[in-house]
């Protein structure tokens, strides 16, 4: 879509192109899904395109196209570009790579005075024409979503959550088996989606900090969703000894978790069942020591109780992301 505008304007305005060439380039360049990390890159861009071209035209008019100094000063170029390559910040970066690019198009073609403001305005004209227009684009097709409905979305991700955990306490009990597959992938998409949200949140400047702290307590909640899903996905098929021998405790676990996911915004009652959690795993970290002092995991594990560490291992993990959880309130 920003391409096929760019070459309306393109043709409207009479573009050549070359200028068509840069403007496609300096619109990929800002181009993202998420719309403040686009809006930043194409304000980033368009202060480095035009600091660039004013200095390319300052550098070309001083140095008169005099050759020794000429091969010098692009030598430089191209020394200062690679240090500056790796600067956070890219108004700064863009704006030296400018400078050079316009500085060598210039002295490529020295044929009268006026040709340095010329090709100086046109690349900062193109550029910037490119830039707001990627941005317009962007805003269109991926609008900002507002903090309720991140807040709606997440609310939908935690009954997803809840609903993996329930299937996984009924197949410790051997209870009903269900295909845990769609609703993984479900879950999968929705953090991705999730996580992408929130980054844009984060980094918008412009949005209320008290609705941005209201979506940033999901952030710990992802962590959370992770581990959920790793558990789910590699224990589907499992048929496990140790596993049914302490699934009481497992059980327990997967209770507790169910708990704090659905009182994961009253953090009263998260802090009791985070004790209860803390409980649970302290036994079956008990338990644990005493099979490996009784099978010597630690030279030989079995296949049996690796499963087993690996469902301790993410219940641990859970416990301290849901920590974070409780901290973030």
């Amino acid at each position: 879509m920003t391409g096929a505008l760019l070459a309306i304007i393109a043709y409207l305005l009479n573009i050549s192109i070359f200028g068509l060439m840069w403007m496609g380039i300096a619109a990929f360049m800002v181009m993202d899904m998420r719309v403040a990390p686009s809006l930043r890159q194409g304000m980033n861009r368009i202060l480095g395109t035009i600091s660039g071209a004013i200095l390319g035209v300052i550098l070309a008019s001083v140095f008169n196209y005099q050759s020794l100094l000429i091969s010098m000063l692009c030598f430089s170029l191209i020394g200062v570009i690679s240090a500056l390559i790796y600067l956070r910040e890219k108004s700064i970066r863009l704006m030296a790579m400018t400078a050079a690019i316009v500085y060598l198009l210039i002295i490529a073609n020295p044929d009268h005075q006026e040709f340095a403001w010329r090709i100086g305005m046109n690349r900062a004209f193109d550029n910037t024409l490119a830039i707001i227009t990627a941005m317009i684009t962007s805003i269109l097709i991926f609008p900002v979503s507002s903090a309720e409905e991140i807040n709606q979305q997440a609310h939908q991700w935690v009954e997803a959550l809840i609903g993996i955990c329930k299937i996984l306490g009924d197949r410790l009990n051997h209870q009903t088996v269900h295909d845990l597959a769609p609703m993984i992938k479900r879950a999968e998409q929705t953090q991705k989606m999730m996580q992408m949200r929130l980054e844009e949140m984060a980094i918008e400047r412009d949005v209320v900090k008290t609705k941005l702290n209201s979506v940033l307590q999901w952030i710990p909640l992802s962590q959370v969703s992770y581990f959920i899903i790793h558990l789910s996905k590699s224990e589907i098929t499992v048929t496990n000894t140790l596993i049914n021998e302490h699934k009481t405790e497992l059980f327990n676990c997967v209770k507790i978790i169910i708990s704090c996911l659905e009182a994961h915004t009253q953090p009263k009652l998260l802090d009791d069942f985070l004790q209860q959690y803390h409980q649970a795993l302290t036994i079956l970290n008990m338990h644990f020591s005493e099979i490996r002092q009784q099978k010597m995991i630690a030279r030989m594990p079995t296949q049996e109780v690796k499963n087993f560490y690996h469902w301790l291992t993410n219940f641990q993990l859970i416990y301290r992301a849901m920590q974070g959880i409780f901290h973030g309130q």
